[in-house]
């Protein structure tokens, strides 16, 4: 029999988060039910990360370790770790969240039971430094389709509701052969991207519970990193949706369904940069824009070259409002005396 037959692995992409790391690979290896390997990509960590992984790996021969002889970048580390899957099944985790108990045996169960299905889909929460609860994945949970859905059930849930963390998906190893290698081809929009490519063309089972925790954190990746720059990306994902989705429905339903998706994400890709940017790049963000994206208010401004505004948050006109205020009753004492 394959060895890698109806075994799990979970790839952990990790740099310099020995504590987390920790707590992310307790996640896994506590699953002793199914087959699973735990297989870590240490990306030249400097903070005895490559010691702690010898030492539990001689306690537990289900953890592999790949070191990196030199950082490779976040985004090389986890291509590289994509591209090492040869188990029939896999979940790329991020070395600071971690999973939840029995996602692993409940997902393996479904996937043996429903053959056709591609993947099996789990709901998780993004909890801050404090544990609370900030978000989910997707946002919007009542009454979420479950079970097998087609391509043409499923896309219409995941442009209305959002897409889902995809360390609380088990895929199949067939996922990564339809996506091709370099597997990550949008950068920061990736997760989306690989998403929208797998998910439009094959049937997945959703199971309305939790499976894993997105550690929201002073590090982790956020959509705080998201500006105008990232457009090209965004981009990427609209041209793949026209080649993959726009196929299961009408042109009606279809835009329908494109008008969701830049209601949803076209926050991101608004946000004003750091820095200035040449009017150049600036006619070439507003050309992707206008003709991937079809945001037309976004890409007159900037063929303008009128950057959009920084949204202050509440806190921030808060504090502005009240120095403003105690400037007003400085000067009005001033006056007086």
């Amino acid at each position: 029999m394959d060895r890698n037959s109806g075994v799990i692995t979970v790839i952990i992409p990790t740099f310099n988060r020995k504590d987390m790391l920790k707590n992310a690979l307790d996640s896994v290896l506590s699953e002793t039910r199914i087959p699973i390997k735990a297989h870590v990509f240490d990306n030249a960590s400097t903070d005895g990360t490559q010691q702690y992984l010898q030492e539990r790996a001689k306690q537990d021969p289900r953890l592999i370790i790949t070191r990196n002889e030199t950082n490779i970048g976040a985004l090389g580390n986890y291509k590289k770790a994509l591209s090492s899957v040869e188990t029939d099944f896999y979940v790329p985790l991020g070395d600071d969240d971690w999973l939840l108990p029995d996602f692993l045996y409940r997902a393996h169960l479904l996937l043996r039971e429903e053959p056709n299905a591609y993947a099996a889909i789990f709901f998780a929460e993004s909890r801050n430094k404090n544990g609370k609860l900030d978000c989910t994945y997707p946002e919007n949970l009542v009454d979420f389709p479950s079970g097998v859905l087609s391509p043409e059930e499923h896309m219409k849930a995941f442009f209305s509701r959002g897409h889902y963390l995809w360390s609380a998906i088990v895929w199949r190893k067939e996922t990564l052969d339809h996506v091709g290698h370099p597997f990550l081809h949008t950068g920061l929009t990736s997760d989306v991207d690989f998403q929208i490519q797998v998910f439009s063309e094959f049937p997945v089972v959703v199971c309305p519970q939790m499976g894993a925790v997105y550690n929201l954190h002073a590090g982790s990746h956020a959509s705080g990193n998201f500006s105008i720059l990232e457009i090209p990306s965004w981009g990427e994902v609209a041209l793949h949706m026209d080649q993959f989705t726009s196929r299961l429905y009408s042109a009606s339903e279809y835009e329908n369904l494109k008008k969701k998706f830049r209601d949803r994400y076209g926050p991101t890709w608004r946000k004003r940069p750091v820095g200035t940017v040449e009017q150049n790049k600036l006619n070439e963000l507003a050309v992707i824009a206008l003709e991937q994206l079809g945001d037309v208010e976004l890409a007159t401004s900037l063929f303008q070259g009128v950057l959009p505004k920084t949204r202050r948050t509440p806190w921030e006109k808060l504090v502005r409002s009240f120095s403003k205020r105690m400037q007003q009753l400085k000067k009005h004492h001033q006056s007086r005396s």
